[in-house]
């Protein structure tokens, strides 16, 4: 079940396709969750892009969304940064209906809340690893400390919210939407 609420709500954020966004809280009524996002960060690679966007959400689950795009997939399933692995949800692909479009695929590292309050102030660097490829990022301190400036909004709206238990949340449930980067 919680599979397919992750997978449902990916498909949510790959159809509603929009520009940059900044820093925001979405909220949503059906199932209780609050995420704060940061706005979008583009990591070129020789092999494609990866769009991150750093979240907190509701339940204290830290992290960032990865869109990786490229004309091959690379197969990511695991990050890394200096030796410490990293959760990484795989969320999908998608592969555009015709030929010599690009692949895209979606995912989310979840970090500790000491790692993403050290990466307020540091950056992060890492290495997300795939079964045909690998991609190496910097993600900068303000696309952290962005979202920790909201992480106060955050905690009063999911208090405001009818039945709302941050306990019963489900971490595997943010959905990267696919922005594109700002120019």
């Amino acid at each position: 079940m919680q599979r397919l609420l992750s997978l449902a709500l990916i498909v949510i954020g790959l159809t509603s396709c929009v520009g940059s966004r900044p820093a925001h809280i979405e909220s949503s009524v059906h199932t209780g969750s609050n995420v704060a996002y940061g706005s979008s960060h583009s990591i070129w690679s020789s092999t494609g892009q990866l769009i991150v966007r750093t979240f907190i959400t509701s339940s204290s689950a830290y992290g960032f969304t990865t869109v990786y795009r490229s004309d091959d997939k690379i197969g990511a399933y695991e990050a890394w940064s200096f030796g410490k692995k990293y959760r990484f949800v795989k969320g999908g692909n998608v592969r555009r209906g015709c030929r010599g479009c690009s692949a895209t695929e979606l995912g989310a590292v979840f970090m500790s809340d000491s790692d993403f309050n050290s990466a307020a102030v540091n950056g992060f660097e890492f290495e997300l690893r795939g079964r045909s490829g690998d991609v190496t990022g910097h993600i900068p301190a303000r696309a952290f400390s962005e979202v920790l400036g909201l992480q106060a909004k955050l905690d009063a709206t999911s208090g405001n919210m009818p039945g709302h238990d941050p306990a019963e949340q489900n971490p595997e449930s943010i959905a990267p939407d696919e922005t594109e980067p700002a120019s």
